[in-house]
């Protein structure tokens, strides 16, 4: 991600935890290196946790956004 956002930024927007449960919502926003267009986007992070230790996370990304921020031409397959 250095490599094509090199002025990345993360900043954490909210963290939420219930027991062994943390999700932690971020936003992230750079200047794409090949498109010179400044993107932002969301990622969500659920994570479970065993004796203060990530022992499971499971991202969700909101690519779809990035992509048409950079005008990319999302095509279905074929049937």
């Amino acid at each position: 991600m250095s490599k094509e956002f090199p002025d990345l930024q993360a900043t954490i927007k909210l963290i939420l935890a219930d027991g062994d449960m943390v999700v932690c919502l971020l936003e992230y926003r750079g200047t794409h290196a090949d498109f010179e267009r400044e993107v932002v986007w969301r990622e969500a992070w659920f994570t479970r946790l065993s004796e203060g230790k990530i022992v499971e996370g499971w991202p969700v990304i909101d690519e779809s956004s990035l992509f048409r921020q950079l005008d990319y031409q999302l095509v279905p397959p074929s049937t």
